[in-house]
């Protein structure tokens, strides 16, 4: 999916919340400083939400390749946008340049880090690296990970690709399944696991960066047409899963299913989370990830099945209940039919009667 090469902007105005305007919106970061804030990319440009204004901290109304400083600096196609704990600048997918970029903060100066601006995918150093349509990006954490130091994100023809801010080195993940068909979110758990969603699949993959075992982990995992249901993660319909968050407290991730119309709630299996204070995973190391997903979709499938047998329990009760009343029912109304027939056959009985009497009565007249 490419960005409109236009350079006539929907609308790109700064301001109050109510007179802002923005063009394809699709990137939100938070600022860590300060919880009422935020970040926003649209199509070419970065801006700041103090939660009263709209304020542009770099990038334009048109399209365009340019390192500098605030509106001096160009994008063309902003994907993705993550933050350190610090708050202090921004990584940014730029997706129809190739590149990834950085962004200062307080001053709003870009500088490309990595990205020759061809589209290919090659791995490298920095500005020397092939990075086709960069998608979205997560900074990975794990119990082991130093905070802040690598990001991992998305690419067009690519699967998962790995970017060392210190060293400047883009790699590719190698993987250890094909499955993975036109990637777009990606997000990481605290125990160290990616989470990707794939447009064309329509499914959303567990991905061990250690070892790269893929998981599916929600949806058929099939090249097909997308559709909507509400059902057990491996049998959930999709059409189109775009992005995701994950949130640590509720074990889950929510999923903006973009053909759908709709936002879903995809439950996650527990160990994904299981980190002890001393900041080692608890329980098993990854490599038997397998097993304890496997075990958790066990449980989850049989609370599932306990669950709908005792809805189709409640059902037949509740309709035998509904069915005797209705026997009891039909039977006094054909009790109360009976004796209204019986009253009716007699008093036509004396009708005739009557009626014979009478004709006699008049023959003798």
């Amino acid at each position: 999916m490419r960005w409109s090469q236009s350079l006539e902007a929907i609308g790109v105005t700064n301001g109050d919340l109510k007179s802002a305007a923005f063009n394809e919106l699709r990137s939100i970061c938070g600022d860590p400083r300060n919880p009422q804030s935020y970040w926003v990319g649209d199509q070419w440009s970065i801006r700041y939400c103090d939660g009263k204004t709209i304020t542009l901290l770099a990038g334009g109304k048109e399209a365009g390749y340019q390192d500098g400083t605030g509106q001096n600096a160009r994008f063309n196609g902003v994907n993705g946008i993550v933050c350190p704990q610090n708050g202090d600048k921004l990584f940014v997918t730029d997706c129809d340049n190739n590149r990834i970029r950085m962004v200062d903060t307080k001053t709003g100066e870009v500088k490309t880090v990595a990205g020759n601006g061809r589209e290919e995918s090659n791995d490298g150093i920095g500005l020397a690296a092939g990075i086709e349509c960069p998608r979205q990006v997560v900074f990975y954490r794990s119990p082991t990970a130093k905070p802040d130091s690598v990001l991992f994100f998305t690419s067009f023809d690519a699967g998962v690709r790995r970017f060392d801010i210190e060293s400047g080195a883009v790699s590719t993940l190698k993987l250890k399944s094909s499955a993975l068909v036109d990637p777009w979110g990606i997000d990481c758990t605290p125990t160290g696991h990616l989470i990707v969603s794939c447009i064309t699949t329509h499914s959303i993959y567990l991905i061990d960066p250690t070892n790269g075992e893929v998981e599916l982990l929600a949806g058929l995992g099939q090249n097909e047409k997308g559709e909507f249901a509400d059902e057990p993660a491996l049998q959930a319909r999709f059409n189109e899963p775009m992005d995701f968050v994950v949130l640590d407290t509720e074990h889950c991730i929510y999923v903006t299913d973009q053909m759908n119309n709709r936002i879903r709630r995809v439950t996650l299996p527990a160990h994904l989370f299981a980190v002890s204070s001393g900041g080692k995973q608890s329980g098993s190391a990854s490599g038997s990830a397998t097993h304890a997903i496997c075990e958790e979709r066990a449980r989850a499938a049989e609370v599932a099945y306990t669950a709908e047998l005792t809805g189709l329990q409640n059902r037949l009760h509740k309709t035998q209940n509904q069915l005797q009343s209705s026997v009891a029912a039909l039977a006094e109304v054909t009790s109360i039919l009976t004796a209204e027939l019986k009253d009716i056959n007699s008093r036509c009985a004396a009708l005739q009667t009557e009626a014979a009497r009478s004709a006699q009565h008049n023959q003798m007249v």
